[in-house]
């Protein structure tokens, strides 16, 4: 189970990998600016132009939660409530405390 210490190691041994600790820092903040462009667009209402961003988000960083979470919602939004489920279970397995699933 990932939690955000374990992200923030993870991402920081990428980071001082002595091959590419540029390139990591860059794939991190990269992933951040697309989530929060696609918090921006959310609230704008433009819930289709989010989830591409948080899509974009999770493809530079597979376990960010935060993303996953946010595209949840916004698939939701849409009424695409098979992927919003299925994206709500990844939440619960990456970040259980963001998750509205309880498991038990």
């Amino acid at each position: 189970m990932a939690t955000r210490l374990g992200l923030v190691l993870q991402w920081l041994q990428a980071a001082l990998a002595p091959a590419q600790p540029k390139a990591a820092t860059n794939l991190y903040r990269r992933a951040c600016e697309h989530n929060q462009r696609g918090i921006a667009l959310a609230r704008e209402g433009d819930n289709l132009a989010a989830i591409r961003e948080f899509r974009r988000a999770i493809e530079l960083l597979s376990d960010y939660g935060e993303a996953h979470y946010n595209l949840a919602v916004s698939l939701e939004h849409v009424d695409k409530l098979e992927s919003a489920i299925k994206t709500f279970r990844t939440v619960a397995r990456l970040r259980p405390n963001l998750s509205p699933i309880h498991q038990g």
